[in-house]
């Protein structure tokens, strides 16, 4: 359980914000999806220093807020993710209800966005971009322009879940939200783990998409994800027995009630709506020892499958003695 521990042993900051249509909103894509591009356009706006805006010239792109988290340039001489361009980005935004295409004037919704390693020191500036994206306009077009929402409060999930409003928060931010280990919250006891999956979640298996996982799909698809997070964003590389527990996790006993959902997001780079498939359902894993529900735990902040830095993939376990 120590090593389990030490795997688990970087910083992580999550906050749950309330927000309120101001005006009609309607989503061209799944909203996850677009929150997470006018963040990252508001973010670029609040951080970027050069003239001509292109990270790939620019020798802060691994420093500033926006670079780290959006652009998450791959170190030189990185030994892990060669033959890809980017870390994973060190942020996650999931919206609910994702599903609701549409909000009236009043309804409300919440966001929430999770931060890890460096890009927790950029909690205030990311929520402020994203009030500052809210009151720009989020969204399709209604008429001449889209719609506007509010964030009303913000809470830290890790610390209490207090919530606190909005306009105090931005004024007076200090010690507000604080990042946690997420070896502190690690699962000590074993017992019945239930997942429950609430948005489209896309798992690869054998490089093929699989909408039936076992345990050992999801704990792969996870182990590889927190790995390369504790990694590149907590200087971590711990040494675990991570093929024993596969076959370990492969022995257990589970119960699935999975469905394919689709979804749609719409891809700014290449101008084009993008459908996307995945599940949604409840997975049951009987007597799932405390080293491999503490993993399921911890991708229950950070997300699981493809396309977690938007939102899919979020699911919340709850475990059963």
């Amino acid at each position: 359980m120590n090593e389990i521990r030490q795997y688990l042993n970087f910083p992580t900051l999550s906050a749950h914000i309330a927000a309120v249509a101001e005006s009609d909103i309607e989503w061209n894509s799944f909203p996850g999806s677009v929150i997470h591009g006018v963040l990252g356009f508001e973010l670029k706006r609040m951080s970027c220093v050069t003239p001509d805006g292109i990270c790939r010239n620019c020798c802060l792109s691994s420093a500033c807020p926006y670079g780290l988290i959006f652009e998450s340039p791959l170190p030189p001489n990185a030994q892990r993710m060669k033959l890809y361009p980017q870390m994973p980005h060190p942020i996650r935004i999931v919206v609910h209800p994702w599903d609701r295409i549409a909000l009236v004037k009043g309804q409300s919704f919440d966001v929430r966005i999770t931060l890890v390693g460096k890009a927790t020191a950029f909690c205030l500036l990311v929520l402020l971009a994203l009030d500052k994206g809210f009151s720009e306009g989020i969204g399709k077009k209604i008429g001449s322009r889209r719609g506007i929402a509010k964030i009303t409060t913000v809470a830290d999930i890790f610390n209490n879940g207090i919530r606190r409003p909005w306009n105090q928060l931005k004024e007076k931010y200090i010690n507000s939200l604080k990042a946690v280990l997420l070896k502190d919250h690690s699962l000590t006891d074993a017992g019945n783990l239930v997942i429950d999956f609430l948005s489209p979640t896309k798992i690869i298996t054998d490089s093929r998409q699989n909408y039936y996982p076992e345990a050992r799909d999801l704990l792969s698809t996870l182990i590889r994800r927190i790995s390369n997070l504790a990694h590149f964003y907590g200087g971590l590389s711990p040494e675990l027995d991570f093929a024993g527990m596969l076959d370990s996790a492969e022995a257990l006993k589970t119960e699935v009630e999975f469905k394919k959902i689709p979804a749609q997001r719409y891809s700014s780079r290449q101008k084009k709506a993008i459908d996307i498939e995945g599940i949604v359902g409840t997975i049951t894993i009987y007597d799932c020892p405390p080293e491999i529900g503490s993993i399921f735990k911890a991708g229950q902040f950070l997300g699981i499958g493809k396309g977690t830095t938007m939102g899919f993939g979020d699911y919340k376990l709850r475990l059963e003695q």
